[in-house]
């Protein structure tokens, strides 16, 4: 049905509700027709240049990041930062819970995002990798990219593809130089289970030969295992236990397979596996090796619980430390360790505790890194241990001493689910 419609009908306003229901092309031959002009579009606020620009850089983000990118610009909102990005829904894409809410362009997309995760991964090192390591690199960074090869094959632009693996085309470009040494750089992945590491025979635990113990749960924080052999292959004194269920044997980067090797031949490496697949068989058997661990070592050697198994971590933790023992000190950005702890050595202070956190940071009085303004009593950082005043160092072993707010509220809400905060504490 043609509804008749007359130029003193037609106003302003309805040229504008026609536009706002995206029908454009239908207010512009109206207004032609009829001798109106098109309402002009406001322009954009600096709020909203400011988060564009932003998300237009860095791609998805919290929404704390954001907020606190508006504070240090100067730019005040007149509603809250929710609502405003709720206002600009056309452009702005919102997702996550309620209490972590990421704000990304919708122009961007998901395929944008998955780009620059694997362009990430593969920033971490100057040789191309194969397809197979690049998959290990990702869900070390807890990320998922489905249809990998998909994805490298529609933005050859950005990614080169070849025999040799896969690297970032200005990267490739240069390694072209070197030839068959390209292909040669690509690191090939050895399965755990091949290495021999079940079959090794410890050192003695005596006469403080051991300084340190890493016990890791491979079942869930297979990612740790390299991190903790590269700290022991430096340290003489560093004994590393690794556990899993028969059913699982993950693999590993060739460089890292020689430094397992060379630990095992020393007795500083050890694969425990249960010969049974009970459910859970692999935790009693690392439940088991704490405790011996711990009537074995000096009272000074300390002992760390590497696993996102909650469960596991603080009640064996607990179990440890209320005997003495200094446990679970994380060192690594990957490993997730169990929550509601602390470490303190004298000097620095090590909380471990699961988001959200429940505290609030401010600049510190030096004009470099942040402090902690204010503590949730029921918050898990207070739980666990922080103090207002306590100066943040790290998170998740990553150095914030010189970092802003912006760049320390990024990073734990990027962090996993557990994080570890390494706080310089004043003396009192």
């Amino acid at each position: 049905m043609v509804v008749p419609v007359s130029p003193a009908s037609c106003t302003s306003e309805l040229i504008s509700e026609i536009m706002r229901a995206s029908h454009l092309i239908t207010a512009t031959l109206l207004t032609a027709a009829l001798g109106l002009s098109l309402p002009s579009t406001p322009a954009p606020s600096p709020a909203y240049r400011a988060v564009h620009d932003l998300l237009a850089e860095r791609g998805k983000l919290p929404l704390a990041v954001l907020g606190a990118h508006l504070q240090r610009e100067g730019i005040a909102l007149d509603a809250p930062l929710s609502q405003f990005v709720l206002e600009h829904d056309s452009t702005l894409r919102v997702s996550g819970r309620p209490s972590h809410r990421l704000v990304e362009l919708r122009a961007q997309g998901k395929d944008a995002a998955l780009v620059r995760h694997v362009v990430a991964a593969l920033s971490e090192h100057d040789r191309p990798l194969s397809t197979a390591e690049l998959r290990l690199r990702l869900r070390e960074r807890r990320t998922y990219v489905p249809g990998l090869c998909k994805l490298l094959a529609a933005h050859n632009e950005t990614f080169a593809t070849s025999a040799g693996g896969v690297a970032l085309r200005g990267a490739a470009a240069a390694a072209d130089a070197d030839g068959a040494a390209t292909a040669a750089a690509a690191a090939s992945l050895v399965r755990l289970r091949s290495l021999g590491l079940e079959e090794a025979t410890l050192a003695p635990f005596d006469g403080g030969a051991v300084g340190s113990a890493v016990l890791i749960d491979l079942d869930n924080a297979a990612a740790a295992l390299e991190d903790a052999v590269a700290r022991a292959a430096a340290d003489e004194t560093a004994l590393v236990l690794a556990f899993c269920s028969p059913s699982h044997n993950p693999r590993v980067a060739a460089a890292a397979a020689d430094q397992m090797r060379a630990l095992r031949d020393a007795g500083r490496l050890r694969l425990l596996v249960p010969e049974a697949a009970a459910k859970n068989a692999a935790d009693f058997v690392m439940a088991f090796w704490a405790g011996r661990l711990h009537a074995a070592l000096p009272h000074g050697a300390a002992i760390e619980l590497v696993s996102s198994d909650g469960p596991l971590a603080t009640t064996v933790g607990d179990a440890l430390r209320r005997d003495g023992r200094r446990a679970a000190r994380a060192a690594s950005p990957r490993m997730q360790l169990s929550s509601g702890f602390t470490f303190d050595d004298g000097e620095q202070v090590l909380i471990s505790a699961q988001r959200p956190l429940g505290l609030t940071l401010e600049e510190g009085d030096a004009g470099g890194g942040c402090a902690v303004a204010e503590l949730a009593d029921d918050g898990s950082a207070a739980r666990a241990g922080a103090r207002v005043g306590d100066l943040l160092l790290a998170v998740n072993n990553q150095d914030t001493s010189g970092a802003t707010i912006e760049q320390v509220m990024e990073r734990i809400a990027n962090a996993p689910r557990v994080v570890n905060l390494r706080f310089q504490r004043p003396r009192r």
